[in-house]
Order: C-alpha cells, then structure tokens, then sequence
C-alpha cells in the first residue's frame, strides 16, 4: 500500500510496549474527515495481489473469511460511529456489532486462527516467500561453500552473504526452496531439505533439517528437526 500511513491498532495495556518496539504509530486516533482507513487483521497470510482484493474505499466495508474479519473499510468523518468497536477489535462482541451495521464481502485468504496453522501452512510460505525473495537476491555459491557440498536443485538454493558451509554438507531442493540468510554457519554431515529456512547469525551442528522447518536468527540447531518453527 504505497503513501498510506502505517499505524498499530493494540490492546491499551500493550500499547506502550510495542511503542518501543516500532517507528510506527500505536493506537493513535487523531483523524481528519477525509481520511480513509484500513484495517488489516495481523493474523492473515497477506498475498502480492492483497491489494487488489482488499483496498482503500470511501464506503464502510468489512471482509471477511469463514466468519472471521479480516479487513474493514472505515471513512475519518464516520470514524465517530465505530470509535468504541474499532478501539476493542481484538474482542469478539465487538466484531460481532461492528459486523451488523457495514457491508460485509466474503473474501478467500488464508489466516492464522490456531497455534498449529503456523506449522500446518509453513511449507506453502516458505516457497511463497522464495519466490519473492529471488526476484531481488542474487545467489552466489563461489564463497564459503567448500566443493565438496552437495546441491540438489541449486536454483531453489539460496545461500546469503558472509555464510560459511563446511565439508559434507547436503542442501536438497528438490522437494522445495532452501533459503540460508547471511551470516550462518553450516557444519559437517549436516542435511538440509526443501521447504526450509535458516536465520541470519544461525549455526546448525551436523543438524538433519527435513521439511517445513524454519530457523530463527542466532538460532544453534542439532538432531533431527522436521516441520518445526524456532
């Protein structure tokens, strides 16, 4: 959303908190009556073409997914109207009254609902963000790669800068993208298969990563991890 100006919508007590923790504004209502607004629901999986399905609109809009509201369209000189919904909106009575007096649009968006959809829909972004990712990066694979590791599927490989990978190393992308980010060290005997991704300044011990795994910045990983989230 190009031009829009970002702004964090929290509960009170975590307000200040998060404060800390962002250059963007936290649960500031200083409107003026031209303003359009736009709710975005954090908990969904947000596509290149969000946009195009969920923009800013003169006209009170809500959207949402297998009962869930995931977007809401709210205009400044009526922000008066849904100031006391809009302020509550992690609370269910709220988005059930603000849902009874705006125009609702079914939309189909993947979102986060439980704990275990963050494991259950990791592979899918993995190479969602792969995808993305490589359109920018350049891969280069002539430093810190010792000759003998092995890459099945390099062009789903990407390995970032300053990384060091040792002897013995298997990177296997052909189930899906690897994506290595700077700074990791990858010891010996360690494999590494597709969908996955390591944090920056990460260390895997002569780990056997499988599948849908994402590892954390300044993470140390040994044994066998499959489908996990660090």
């Amino acid at each position: 959303y190009p031009g829009a100006e970002v702004s964090l919508l929290c509960r009170d007590y975590l307000a200040e908190v998060l404060r800390q923790k962002t250059s963007y504004k936290v649960n500031n209502f200083n409107l003026k009556k031209e303003d359009l607004l736009l709710f975005l629901n954090g908990r969904m999986l947000a596509e290149e073409k969000l946009p195009l399905k969920i923009n800013f609109s003169t006209k009170d809009r809500a959207f949402i997914s297998k009962g869930e509201l995931l977007a809401l369209n709210l205009k400044g000189e009526d922000f008066k109207k849904y100031e006391t919904e809009v302020k509550t909106l992690y609370k269910k009575t709220s988005i059930e009254s603000i849902l009874k007096k705006v125009k609702k649009t079914e939309i189909k968006l993947e979102f986060i609902k439980y704990l275990w959809d963050l494991i259950r829909l990791n592979s899918e972004e993995i190479v969602r963000d792969f995808k993305r990712l490589s359109k920018v990066k350049k891969n280069d694979f002539k430093k810190g790669v010792e000759s003998s590791v092995k890459i099945y599927n390099p062009k789903d490989v990407y390995i970032g800068k300053n990384g060091r990978i040792d002897a013995f190393v298997v990177l296997d992308a052909r189930k899906g993208p690897i994506y290595i980010d700077e700074n990791v060290k990858i010891q010996s005997f360690t494999r590494i298969e597709g969908p996955s991704y390591i944090g920056m300044n990460s260390v895997l011990l002569g780990a056997k990563i499988r599948e849908g795994t994402s590892v954390g910045p300044f993470c140390r990983i040994g044994g066998e991890v499959e489908n996990s989230i660090f």
